[in-house]
């Protein structure tokens, strides 16, 4: 089971890394690059806050068809 939920978590954070401006950049601000990826534990991670997260919506989501604009509306 642990073997499965590390491949997931890794497969989560490279997925983000690569889709979302947002992430890529508060990871690397904190001190994560891309080739640490696949040594992080959910410990390793900086927290985001919801206030963070919701000034940060647009760059966050990794489908560039959600705007949190639209979704307000």
């Amino acid at each position: 089971m642990w073997l499965h939920q590390r491949t997931s978590f890794y497969e989560l954070l490279t997925h983000v890394w690569a889709h979302s401006a947002f992430y890529r950049e508060y990871y690397g601000d904190h001190g994560i690059r891309e080739k640490d990826l696949a040594d992080l534990t959910v410990a390793d991670l900086p927290f985001v806050s919801k206030k963070i997260l919701m000034d940060h919506f647009d760059a966050a989501v990794t489908n560039p068809r959600i705007r949190k604009n639209d979704l307000q509306q």
